[in-house]
């Protein structure tokens, strides 16, 4: 091995990590350096030493000086940096380029899908670059102060709220890198019937940052690119092929909610290239999943539900978003909601509420006075669901009550029942089920059932007349009205029997025994009646009321179009006259009358 002797103040010069220059001769594998103390270097400790970095005889250095000059003033240098030699980026002067600018070298190894240089010069469509090739480029910050949120996007467009906000540093950066983690979110489980899992994919990330808006504040708006998968621990990143992150997730891994992707966003968008998207999702809570009950459809795009005693409304056309801030407490706890033109009737354990207002923000609930509170529902499966004693009707919203069947419409309250029950007569068969009334409407009726309940009394309450009908033979379990469908529809079944839908008072449809009674007639002082007249078809039975004492019962076979008559026990005076019929299965009632005599029946 040779040994060349360099003298006490001697200079020599390293070239790499194992070439020095010494008296114009450069010297090869070169292993150490005796130094003047006696310490033995190798080259590569030299140039650490000097704060270089160290390269082999096969490799170029890498390091660039980059001059910039002003040409409209005289080519006044404005900057000159270098690359990489902390050594000779100290040298750097670059204190009049707003942000600073650098130089950062890089190279053409690997893939695009692991290389942000491979991959831009791929999106441009250019090809046969050399993996041995080295680049530079010049990168500079920014002058002002930066915050960033990231949002999700579902594959049914819902934008979620944004994450909490990273700041980046005023005083100097490069194009901004903000990296993380994302795994899947796992299904929801639902733990009641029916089982099964629901959730909708993540389709995009959406990177916001503050820029300055028109009146000199600060908002967050869309900045134009997409994140890029990037390699964590063990897990390699999703190749391109697959679409945009974090989607190419679904489509790589499909059903898998354990694994955990890397990903990355780089910005070096200038503010001039921002788009014009501001984040709109500062506050949109997400839906609160298990503490909410009775979702409503209301108007403007808004959706009500409930918990407890407070009212809650998405954001309109929004109805992934609740925003905290909208919730509206009540004295009182809510039972139910239903959606009345452009107002919400709120039903609960004190009066009921009206609440009106074009947008979430101005909602404002008004008691209604003298209303009376509806009832609780029954538990079903250990929950608590809203009431189903409750239906909108063309004259008011109807809904069950201690006084009877209570009516709201346009700030005033009715009771529609009270001509057939007082509130012990109501109280008496309902008090013990009011938990599992269920209220419908049909034809200018409101229809009542007790869910799964036969012997509780079914009633019809008309309206128009106020006339009652008794309804018997049915296991109701729930009615409702659908849009574009005919009438009120009836769902039949107790317990795990399958159920039976029926549209109910269907014209085709053969009927069944009908209980009918009619309103009270109340006359200013006594009156006789002393026959009935009534026209219809099949068998009925009929009982007259007098003063609220049964007076008369009389069965009758009836012939289509034809007048039958019956007479009543004569010396009964009262004020009050109620009748009652009996129908028969296709038995029909068009017309009955009570008189003095049969004399005042030949005009009818």
């Amino acid at each position: 091995m040779a040994t060349v002797d360099i003298l006490p103040g001697s200079q020599f010069t390293v070239l790499s990590g194992n070439r020095i220059r010494h008296n114009q001769t450069i010297y090869e594998n070169v292993k150490t350096i005796t130094m003047a103390d006696g310490t033995v270097k190798t080259c590569a400790d030299i140039i650490a030493d000097a704060g270089g970095e160290t390269y082999s005889d096969a490799e170029l250095k890498r390091c660039v000086k980059v001059e910039g000059y002003d040409p409209d003033q005289n080519n006044r240098g404005v900057f000159s940096v270098y690359s990489n030699n902390s050594r000779q980026t100290s040298k750097n002067d670059n204190a009049q380029v707003p942000g600073r600018v650098e130089v950062e070298m890089f190279n053409f190894k690997g893939t695009s899908a692991n290389n942000p240089i491979l991959k831009m010069w791929a999106d441009a469509g250019v090809t046969g670059l050399s993996n041995t090739w080295l680049g530079f480029r010049l990168v500079w910050g920014s002058t002002g102060k930066r915050a960033y949120v990231i949002t999700y996007t579902s594959d049914f467009g819902e934008e979620s709220q944004p994450t909490p906000a990273v700041t980046t540093d005023s005083t100097y950066m490069h194009y901004v890198q903000l990296a993380g983690i994302f795994r899947a979110p796992e299904p929801y489980q639902w733990t009641f019937t029916p089982p099964g899992t629901y959730y909708v994919p993540i389709k995009a990330m959406n990177l916001y940052r503050t820029t300055i808006g028109t009146d000199n504040t600060y908002v967050y708006r869309k900045v134009p690119i997409n994140p890029i998968s990037v390699q964590y621990g063990l897990n390699n990143p999703i190749a391109p092929g697959f679409g945009i992150f974090p989607h190419s997730v679904y489509v790589a891994y499909p059903n898998n909610f354990t694994i955990q992707h890397g990903w990355q966003f780089r910005d070096s968008v200038p503010d001039k290239d921002m788009t014009l998207i501001t984040l709109e999702s500062t506050d949109w809570d997400t839906p609160p999943v298990n503490q909410v009950r009775g979702l409503t459809a209301g108007w403007n795009g808004m959706v009500f539900g409930h918990w407890e005693n407070t009212l809650m409304v998405c954001e309109p056309y929004r109805p992934h978003a609740w925003p905290d801030k909208y919730k509206i407490a009540l004295p009182h706890k809510i039972n139910a909601t239903i959606c009345d033109g452009n107002s919400l009737v709120v039903l609960t354990t004190g009066p009921a509420y009206v609440v009106y207002g074009a947008h979430p923000s101005v909602l404002q609930p008004e008691p209604l006075q003298h209303t009376q509170s509806s009832k609780e529902a029954d538990l079903i499966n250990g929950v608590r669901p809203p009431t189903r004693s409750v239906v909108r009707t063309p004259f008011g919203i109807a809904y069950a009550s201690d006084e009877g069947i209570s009516v709201e419409a346009g700030g005033r309250s009715s009771n529609l029942s009270d001509k057939h029950y007082d509130k012990i007569a109501w109280q008496g068969p309902y008090r013990d089920h009011f938990g599992k009334l269920r209220l419908g409407y049909s034809n200018e009726k409101v229809v009542m059932f007790a869910k799964d309940d036969p012997t509780v009394p079914s009633i019809m309450l008309s309206n128009e007349t106020g006339q009652l009908s008794e309804i018997s033979g049915y296991n109701v379990r729930n009615m409702f009205s659908l849009a574009g469908t005919d009438g009120l529809l009836v769902i039949t079944g107790t317990g795990t029997n399958p159920s039976s839908l029926y549209r109910f008072e269907d014209s085709v449809a053969n009927r069944t025994f009908c209980n009918w009674r009619s309103k009270k007639f109340i006359y200013s002082e006594p009156t006789l009646m002393g026959v009935g007249q009534v026209v219809g078809k099949g068998s009925v039975s009929i009982n007259v009321y007098a003063g609220g004492v049964l007076v008369h019962q009389v069965s009758l076979s009836l012939v289509e179009d034809v007048p039958r008559q019956f007479r009543l026990p004569t010396g009964v005076r009262e004020r009050q006259w109620e009748v009652e019929f009996l129908v028969n299965q296709n038995a029909e009632v068009r017309e009955f009358y009570l008189a003095g005599t049969p004399l005042e029946l030949k005009s009818v």
